[in-house]
């Protein structure tokens, strides 16, 4: 008997580290293609200053490198706070947010010219897509946690997880509508407005301080602090109407069917081939 018949198989761990995507899949990579749809209220004016901004990046600039940098300023920076402040309760030096605010405005703007870049340099894939909202998944977990220590939520520690967990909730979210409608949608109020909001609370605390988020609103009795916060909830509620509406109603595949239930639809009809065939 050969000495390789008692060879156990290889296990699935050790054949995805050898060959990560099958073919299928590769296959499918490649008929990709990039759909968005809907415009915010501040992404017009931004568009202008994107555009601008384009201008000064070299052609042979890679796409994923201009995402790559604008991921590493904004982590960085955010880092930088998270060591003055590691219980969220802490004031840390009045530069730590203004090089956060500038972070993250450094981030969004690179991050909005990296598609026009691969446009641009005719480098458009679906593997650059890929990275791009694999950093953007990276920089939410970072933007949530920085403004949770610019208003000193730690006071607060189940609204302080709940505006971290929310931010990845929210992205989970507007990609399992993009999987489900095929088109990545964007709302009045999206992504842009949030990152820009998120700059401005990095300003104040930079002007006035994290403890001027402490003070008590008179009449409401409440702290300046739950304020972001409820714009968080509201804009979750909001938001996450629109994408279940999309998730459950809007997907529309071949024979009226939803991209989800398209690839079940295949997966069965193969495997019922596959059984006739072995009949």
């Amino acid at each position: 008997m050969a000495a390789g018949a008692w060879a156990r198989p290889a296990p699935r761990w050790l054949k995805a580290l050898g060959e990560p995507l099958s073919a299928a899949q590769l296959r499918r990579l490649e008929e990709h293609r990039y759909s968005v749809a809907g415009v915010s209220l501040l992404e017009p004016p931004l568009q202008l200053y994107w555009t601008w901004l384009l201008q000064w990046i070299p052609l042979w600039m890679a796409p994923n490198s201009i995402t790559l940098l604008g991921l590493a300023i904004n982590l960085l920076t955010t880092l930088l706070l998270i060591s003055y402040c590691p219980t969220v309760t802490e004031e840390a030096p009045y530069w730590t947010y203004l090089l956060c605010a500038l972070g993250l405005f450094i981030y969004q703007s690179l991050d909005a010219i990296d598609g026009k870049q691969a446009r641009r340099t005719n480098s458009c894939s679906p593997l650059g897509e890929l990275f791009d909202h694999g950093c953007d998944s990276l920089s939410t977990v970072f933007m949530a946690v920085g403004a949770s220590i610019a208003v000193r939520l730690g006071t607060y520690p189940d609204w302080l997880f709940f505006c971290c967990f929310i931010g990845m909730f929210m992205f989970y979210c507007a990609h399992w509508q993009t999987y489900v409608s095929g088109v990545l949608r964007f709302g009045k109020v999206d992504v842009t407005e949030i990152q820009v909001a998120l700059v401005i609370v990095f300003v104040l605390s930079t002007f006035g301080g994290a403890t001027m988020w402490d003070y008590t609103i008179p009449v409401l009795e409440i702290k300046l602090k739950i304020l972001p916060v409820l714009g968080v909830v509201g804009g979750a509620i909001f938001s996450c109407s629109n994408y279940f509406h999309v998730i459950l109603h809007g997907g529309v595949g071949k024979n009226g069917s939803t991209i989800a239930q398209q690839i079940s639809l295949n997966k069965i009809y193969r495997t019922k081939v596959q059984v006739s065939v072995e009949v």
